[in-house]
């Protein structure tokens, strides 16, 4: 990453943080905060902090989809956890094409203010259906609402999640088709 990326990533955080919470929040943001997602779940949540994943020089996606895991019934009140997934895919020339991995993503965590902010770069192209998207976390036991915020910058797209109790969360990447997975655990857990 370039000093001036690195110096525009810098400066949309401290916007994000204003926009949605404690305007000194990233300034105490510590080393031993910022987390890097596997590619694996690995039961190890985080109650603050920054998460990053993806690759940097992967660009041109398509998020096809944001939505809660299809765990349902009995299997549903077992499952520790409430999961979101990020369906992506690449775009070449038009056309659909495979990516190894999500492009780099950061996942900040704001245990005060009960949310979490997802940023997601190269260049995405949203292309699924925002009702579905709301009308899917209506359901949802410890999502308050996901704010679908527009896109203001070519290279990068954010969105919100407010919950309804301070957050717990794990975050990883899966492959064949690419997906960003979030966990959010449905009782409190040990963890950062």
């Amino acid at each position: 990453m370039s000093a001036t990326s690195g110096r525009r990533l810098i400066g949309f955080f401290l916007i994000a943080l204003g926009c949605f919470g404690e305007t000194n929040a990233f300034s105490e943001l510590r080393q031993d905060q910022i987390f890097v997602a596997g590619n694996q779940k690995n039961k190890i949540y985080r109650k603050e902090g920054l998460i990053t994943g993806g690759d940097r020089n992967i660009q041109d996606v398509i998020i096809k989809d944001i939505r809660r895991s299809g765990i349902s019934g009995k299997e549903a009140l077992a499952t520790p956890y409430e999961r979101l997934v990020i369906d992506l895919e690449g775009t070449r020339n038009g056309e659909t094409t495979p990516i190894p991995r999500p492009p780099y993503y950061q996942l900040a965590i704001h245990p005060k203010e009960k949310q979490v902010l997802l940023s997601i770069w190269g260049n995405p192209q949203l292309a699924f259906d925002t009702k579905k998207v709301l009308a899917s976390f209506q359901k949802s036991a410890l999502v308050k609402k996901v704010n679908l915020l527009p896109k203001v910058e070519d290279d990068l797209w954010t969105f919100s999640i407010e919950l309804k109790n301070p957050p717990s969360i794990e975050v990883f990447e899966l492959s064949s088709p690419v997906r960003v997975i979030v966990d959010f655990a449905k009782k409190s857990t040990s963890g950062t």
